[in-house]
Parts: C-alpha cells; sequence; structure tokens
C-alpha cells in the first residue's frame, strides 16, 4: 500500500470517528433520535435512550479520531498506523456481526444502508494492516552517454629520485653511462 493510499484511508476513518463522537457526545439525544440522518433513523430501533450509553459512544469514537489522527500525522510509521487499523478492524468486525444479528428490526432500506455503510468501514479499514511501500519516483530520463574522446597515450609518471644509472653512481661520473646520449665514456675517477 502505497504512503498517499494510506493517508486517503486513515483521513476517511478520521472524518467518520470525528462526525459521529463529537455529534453523539455533545448532542447526545439528537445524535440517537436521528443517526446517521439523510431521513434515516438507525438507533431508535434498538432500544430505550440511555444517555450514558451514547456519550460512551460518542467518548470512543473520539478517541479513535484522535488515535488515527495520530496515524495520519506519522503515517510513515508501519507500527502506528497497524495499532489504528488494529483497533478500528477489531470495532468494525464486532459492530458489523452485532447488527447483522438484529436486521429483522429494520426496513429493507435500513438494512441495505447499514450493511454496506458497516463494510465500508471495516473494507477502509482492514488494508491498514498492511505495510507501506514508498511511492514510486517517475524515473528520470536517462542521460545520452557523453561523446566519446579519442584514447591519449598517457605520460608515466616522473619519478621523485635524482637520476643515477644502474650502478647508483653520479652521471658524469666516468663510468659507463648511458643517460648521456647513449654511449659509453670511459673515464677515470680522479
Amino acid at each position: 500500500m502505497t504512503l498517499v493510499l494510506r493517508r486517503v484511508l486513515l483521513v476517511m476513518l478520521f472524518l467518520v470517528a470525528i462526525w459521529i463522537g463529537v455529534w453523539a457526545y455533545f448532542m447526545p439525544r439528537s445524535w440517537y433520535d436521528t443517526f446517521p440522518g439523510f431521513g434515516i433513523r438507525l438507533l431508535v430501533q434498538l432500544g430505550p435512550y440511555n444517555e450514558h450509553f451514547v456519550e460512551d459512544s460518542g467518548s470512543m469514537y473520539l478517541a479513535l479520531a484522535v488515535l488515527t489522527a495520530v496515524a495520519i500525522r506519522l503515517s510513515s510509521s508501519d507500527s502506528i498506523v497497524r495499532v489504528a487499523a488494529a483497533a478500528w478492524t477489531t470495532f468494525n468486525v464486532f459492530h458489523l456481526a452485532y447488527h447483522l444479528t438484529m436486521l429483522d428490526v429494520y426496513d429493507t432500506g435500513e438494512q441495505t444502508f447499514l450493511v454496506i455503510s458497516l463494510v465500508v468501514l471495516l473494507v477502509v479499514s482492514a488494508p491498514l494492516l498492511l505495510p507501506a511501500r514508498p511511492a514510486r519516483s517517475p524515473r528520470p530520463p536517462e542521460a545520452p552517454d557523453p561523446p566519446e574522446e579519442p584514447p591519449t597515450r598517457r605520460k608515466p609518471p616522473e619519478d621523485p629520485r635524482p637520476a643515477t644509472n644502474t650502478r647508483n653512481l653520479p652521471i658524469g661520473s666516468g663510468v659507463g653511462n648511458l643517460a648521456s646520449g647513449g654511449r659509453f665514456r670511459y673515464c677515470r675517477a680522479g
């Protein structure tokens, strides 16, 4: 999974968590009576209003929002993102499993909306358990080969020692010296 996709999925989860968390915690009666909105009401069929239960649900979603915000901020850290993904996926599996046992209290439209929305949340959270791979950077165009230069003769390195003959005698000492033009000079040393 790329880091960009990872961030997109985390932002989706964050928006769901902050939306439900703020609504349920700060406006518990409104959340219970009208959640999720759009003319659909999913909570009133499950039993009488309980402010403590509703605010606990809101605070749990707010905690998930905080965890998800940290995961967004540190989205290159596999361990942080996987912890958030594990929390979301665990919650989504059990939440979906519970509602699948309670579908008979909803009409067909509510059942469809509920199952699709809970499955989508599970499908968004589960892939975040996978490790991230860095985004591929576009390969730069290959530079043309430099023009070939004609081969050059390399000069041998110069010897830093003073020039001497093979017997380590000073040049011009009169003993068979090839360094002076290639001829032998026979001189007596004096």
